[in-house]
């Protein structure tokens, strides 16, 4: 599945997905996203859905139907203002980091059951992170970069996050 996001003229987003079988080459296009969009829109797919962010909500595209299901709302207690990131990893959607409204870094994780449709909070990384990336390998979550060079993982059975590493310089990392 790929996703373009097109800015119109009145400055709102809008995001087109295509679907490419790999064997064969056609593309179908999947309907369109059309609101007020996170300029740099986060996405992650999960049992043929697309879930895309936007301010303080997540949109959610179901591939096969072609249909637009209800939104899900981000608790605002949490809602990061811009530059978090989204992963998923078995029925969860987790989001990370990100920056408040005065531009400063959080360390702030929540993750979104997609089967009771509920959040909740975890444990926060250690380090706060904006404009980083937030990736899911091997039943863990890992967060690489941002405005440092360090890499945590995450334990989902301890609820803690570890140091694990460092990449070479300050790494900014976008979905």
């Amino acid at each position: 599945v790929c996703f373009d996001p097109y800015f119109s003229p009145q400055k709102k987003i809008n995001i087109f997905f295509s679907e490419i079988n790999l064997t064969t080459g056609t593309k179908i296009d999947l309907k369109p996203i059309k609101n007020d969009r996170d300029p740099m829109p986060h996405n992650v797919v999960y049992n043929k859905k697309i879930y895309v962010s936007s301010y303080g909500a997540i949109d959610v595209l179901d591939c096969e139907t072609n249909t637009l299901e209800d939104r899900i709302m981000i608790d605002h207690d949490f809602y990061p203002n811009a530059d978090f990131d989204m992963a998923c990893l078995n029925d969860f959607i987790y989001v990370a980091g990100g920056q408040t409204n005065n531009g400063y870094a959080i360390a702030a994780f929540r993750r979104y059951c997609i089967k009771t449709k509920q959040w909740i909070s975890l444990g926060s990384m250690n380090k706060a992170r904006r404009s980083f990336k937030l990736i899911a390998l091997n039943n863990h979550l890992y967060a690489i970069g941002g405005e440092d060079s360090t890499v945590e993982r995450y334990d989902l059975e301890k609820d803690v996050w570890e140091f694990v590493s460092s990449v070479s310089n300050n790494t900014y990392l976008r979905s």
